[in-house]
């Protein structure tokens, strides 16, 4: 990683999403499982973790997600390996033998999000790879293939900031193929380009998923989705990978790429944390939320972005060296959470 930890695009101050929602009383229970997450968790993580409590508490309620915060909160975590899980296991419950049923263990607002998700058609999907083929194969892109797929890349990739801080987005379903079909996938692209804001490169996943990955600061998407929006397109995102500092055989620390967004949240068979409940409760959908959240340092209230960045030391090499800690921070560019192994919510 070349990329320099202290170089930042300036942006306009984006609204604080705690100001009219952090002062608000839980419920005793949703309190209680707020009040285990360990201490020496940065305190963003913790006042995110209100956010996305209230979050749940109003979507059970059904208020309307007329709020943006609170859409994408539902259509992120909706969108997760975490829930897709439960769905997997229930259609081989002859394996699972205690899989429960997806409409008892989830909550209401997440299995309606999940049924709107349209079955995929080959032929429409050999569509989309037909149009983005003519597009991506323009002299514009150059492109390269690695373990990860095969890459478009726009010229001159932004690296300007830390790379904790890029982010990628996603375009599927009736949008991608609308967009690439019209045309203004493409257009909406150029015109990014004409502000310096186009994507490093791109990927069309399994024929289906139009993955933009940028080098920019994850602050600029907001001023990317109005690009798109002025064309009615939207994205599913920003998401950014999970990074984690540590400490090698050699005693220097160093950042480490440990996992990607999906990944971290339980996609292509990553179950770093299951879902447990066999019947939906707020609370203890909260507790397990949480502890997923926890394990690759995600936003409570916007899982797919980054809240802090693990600095683990599992041998304790840097244990009482408040200088190197610094130095971690620095290069994570985010809060980080010293430990020789990950924690866990505490348990009484």
């Amino acid at each position: 990683m070349t990329e320099s930890p202290f170089s930042f695009v300036k942006t306009s101050p984006e609204p604080n999403p705690f100001k009219f929602e952090v002062d608000r009383e839980l419920p005793k229970n949703m309190q209680e499982i707020l009040d285990r997450i360990p201490s020496q968790v940065p305190e963003n993580f913790k006042k995110s973790a209100k956010l996305a409590a209230q979050y749940i508490l109003d979507l059970d309620a059904g208020i309307s997600t007329d709020d943006e915060g609170r859409e994408r909160f539902k259509q992120q975590i909706s969108h997760t390996g975490f829930i897709a899980g439960v769905y997997v296991h229930y259609a081989y419950r002859g394996v699972f033998t205690d899989a429960p049923n997806p409409k008892d263990a989830l909550p209401t607002w997440i299995y309606n999000e999940k049924a709107k998700v349209v079955r995929r058609d080959e032929e429409k999907d050999d569509r989309i790879q037909a149009m983005y083929d003519r597009w991506s194969n323009k002299p514009t892109f150059k492109h390269h293939k690695d373990s990860f797929g095969y890459f478009s890349d726009y010229p001159n990739p932004d690296h300007s900031t830390p790379v904790t801080h890029n982010f990628k987005t996603y375009i599927e379903g009736k949008t991608l193929e609308e967009g690439l079909t019209s045309g203004d996938i493409p257009e909406v692209l150029h015109k990014l380009g004409l502000e310096n804001l186009n994507p490093n490169t791109m990927k069309l996943f399994e024929n289906s998923r139009l993955v933009l990955y940028f080098g920019r600061d994850v602050k600029l998407a907001p001023q990317i989705r109005k690009q798109f929006k002025d064309y009615g397109l939207d994205f599913r995102g920003p998401a950014q990978d999970v990074y984690e500092v540590r400490v090698n055989d050699d005693g220097e620390i160093e950042l480490d790429n440990f996992t990607s967004n999906d990944g971290s949240l339980g996609e292509g068979g990553h179950t770093v944390v299951q879902y447990n409940l066999k019947k939906y409760d707020p609370a203890e959908f909260l507790d397990n939320y949480l502890q997923l959240c926890l394990y690759a340092g995600k936003d409570p209230s916007e899982p797919y972005k980054t809240s802090f960045v693990w600095f683990m030391d599992r041998e304790g090499k840097a244990k009482g060296n408040e200088q190197m800690k610094v130095k971690a921070e620095k290069l994570a560019a985010y809060p980080v959470l010293y430990a020789r192994h990950r924690l866990d919510l505490v348990r009484r």
